[in-house]
Order: structure tokens, then sequence, then C-alpha cells
């Protein structure tokens, strides 16, 4: 694809990247290089109007992508669209302290980035973010659109939120992830550590290999499926349903109440505690 423009800073001295984008797509890429890169790239010439601006703050980088400083007209980001305008940032290989990114009406796609923490929203757009590594926290969070996570360590946590979208999540290694959708289902698989999910309106498909933290999880209106390979040989399960019928198809359960709406059981000790509530749903544990 053609570049429209171009910025370059030297990452010497530069703990925090700063990055907002509106209109236009945001594609973060590692590189071995030493310099952070921005650049407007696509396939058509309408990139007349859209500025892209690099500014040092101390030890922060501020990268911005607008029409001339001013947000865009709606005409301007039809233009950007139908040409595949993107904007495109390449990171070192190094870790930072923090790596920030806010698009408004623009998907973010990120590959292998580094940093203590990092923070990836989109009031209006897609998330696709794949082999990251947090060393404190990610934090992914998309008012309309849909999210896809794979290869991803966070070490103490990571939070997934969708206003109206789906979840699909994989390989995660983190200490709790925390996940949500207003409307939008939410699949898990290959995950490690405690998790919590919630949705106002879809399913929640949950799956691993072996249980490894407490699970919560929360639907007002869809079904919950939470499955493991290994069965567990430890854990507490306390299922609550409105309408909505419970089944554990894991053996050697015992059960202090079972109901179609109500279930509460134990197998072994109970190391791991598995809390379910469903208002118009049904609920698996297998």
């Amino acid at each position: 694809m053609a570049i429209y423009a171009e910025k370059t800073a030297d990452r010497q001295g530069i703990h925090t990247i700063d990055i907002a984008t509106y209109g236009i797509d945001t594609e973060l890429v590692q590189t071995e290089d030493e310099q952070i890169k921005a650049s407007l790239q696509g396939d058509g010439a309408h990139a007349a109007g859209v500025m892209l601006a690099m500014e040092r703050k101390g030890d922060v980088l501020l990268i911005r992508a607008d029409k001339s400083g001013r947000m865009f007209n709606l005409n301007l980001i039809d233009l950007v669209r139908r040409f595949r305008l993107i904007a495109v940032i390449e990171v070192p290989d190094v870790l930072f302290n923090m790596i920030r990114v806010h698009s408004r009406s623009g998907d973010i796609r990120a590959r292998r980035l580094m940093a203590e923490e990092m923070v990836l929203e989109s009031t209006s757009g897609d998330l696709d973010i794949g082999g990251c590594m947090a060393k404190r926290s990610l934090v992914v969070h998309a008012g309309s659109g849909d999210v896809l996570l794979s290869g991803i360590l966070a070490k103490e946590k990571l939070n997934v939120h969708t206003g109206s979208g789906d979840q699909n999540l994989r390989n995660l290694d983190t200490d709790r992830l925390d996940i949500s959708a207003s409307s939008g289902d939410l699949t898990v698989s290959e995950y490690a550590g405690t998790l919590a999910a919630s949705t106002g309106s879809g399913d929640i498909d949950l799956r691993s290999d072996d249980m490894t933290g407490d699970i919560s999880a929360r639907a007002g209106s869809g079904d919950i499926a939470i499955a493991f390979t290994h069965a567990p040989e430890s854990f507490t399960v306390n299922y609550q349903g409105s309408s909505g019928d419970g089944v554990v198809r894991i053996k050697d359960v015992v059960y202090e109440e079972k109901s179609v709406h109500r279930l509460i059981g134990r197998k072994g000790d109970g190391r791991y505690k598995i809390d379910v509530l469903t208002g118009s749903g049904d609920f698996v544990l297998e």
C-alpha cells in the first residue's frame, strides 16, 4: 500500500506511547528497529486533509491521526473507509510502561506488543489482538464491535468489555480474567486463572483443559456452558436459574441441593468455586 505520511521518533527515553485516531483503522506491529514509526497507508489517493501528528512530552510519545487537528466530518470518514486508509504504528520490541490506543469509528489490530500495561479501546469498531504481553494488566474495550484475542499474557489481570458485540478469546494466561458484554456472546477457550464472565443478552461458552481458578458466570438472557478436557477433582458448584435447567455431567459430585433450577454440590475438598446465575437460559457443566 502507498504511504501518504510518515513520522518517526527515537525510542530512547520513551516509556509511554499514547495513540488516538478517528475514522481510520489502526494497526500496531512489532519491529526490531530503534525508531517508533507512524504512517498513513492506503490503496487510494484520498488522504488529503488527513493529518498525522507525533509529539513528545517528556517520556510520553503522542501520536494522532485526524483532519488538520480537528474531528473528521462524515464525508471524509466515508472516503477514508472506502479507500482503506489506515494508521500503521511500528513499535520496537522493548518493554514500555504503557501503550494506550483510543480509536473512534475504526478497527484496531495489534500484534506482539510488550508493555507493563496496555489499554486498547474503540468506540465503534472491531479489535483483533494477538501475541501481546502485559506484565501487569491489559484492558480491551469496544463500545460497538467484536473482540478477538489470542495468545495473550497479562500477568495480573485481563479485562475485556463490549457494549454490543461478541468476544472470542483463546490461549490466555492471566491471574484474573474479567469479561463482560451488555449484549453479545462470550466464548473463551484455553485459559488459565480466575475467570468472571457476564452478559446481559448472549451465551457464555468457557472451555479449557484444566480448572485453574474460580469461575463466576452471569447471563441475563442466554445459556452458559463450562467444559474441561480433564474433569476437575476438587470444586464446588453453586447454580441458580430463573427459567432454565442446570445439568452437571462430571462424576462424583455430592449434592446439598439438586433441582431443575438450583444446584449446590461439591467434589473433593472444594478447592475451586463455580458460581453460575442465569435469568433465561440453561447451564451445563462437563
